[in-house]
């Protein structure tokens, strides 16, 4: 069972997340390695947009092929490397995940491994067992 959590003791969620999610014992967890702007041919998208849209196809896709939706999202970790992306990136994440609460971070960078990169981002999620 997932359980999600805005403790009152502490601030209010600045954005769409939850401040902690629970995990039972009897969940199956998933993680990705960081996920890219890669198309599933190898190439990488050069304009940021795409490339941005492109990584958030690629997390419904993951999730999609570990048999999990995004009712089943825990965390997510997003990595930009330019803040000027931010709403290109959240905007690309609700179109391909839709509103769905999770925790989230989400950090602005200097580089990523190719430093074509724009976004890299990083899934965790549970399902029953």
């Amino acid at each position: 069972m997932i359980r999600k959590f805005d403790p009152e003791q502490i601030y209010s969620p600045i954005g769409l997340y939850y401040n902690a999610v629970e995990v039972g014992p009897s969940e199956r967890l998933v993680f990705s390695s960081g996920i890219i702007g890669v198309t599933k041919d190898g190439e990488l998208l050069e304009d940021p947009a795409a490339q941005i849209n492109q990584a958030w196809k690629n997390v419904a896709g993951f999730l999609e092929g570990v048999g999990m939706t995004t009712d089943n999202l825990v965390r997510l970790k997003m990595h930009l490397t330019d803040r000027d992306n931010l709403p290109l990136s959240r905007e690309a994440r609700i179109r391909h995940l839709g509103e769905h609460m999770h925790c989230a971070v989400t950090g602005v960078i200097v580089s990523l491994f190719d430093p074509a990169l724009v976004i890299e981002i990083d899934v965790s999620a549970a399902a029953p067992a």
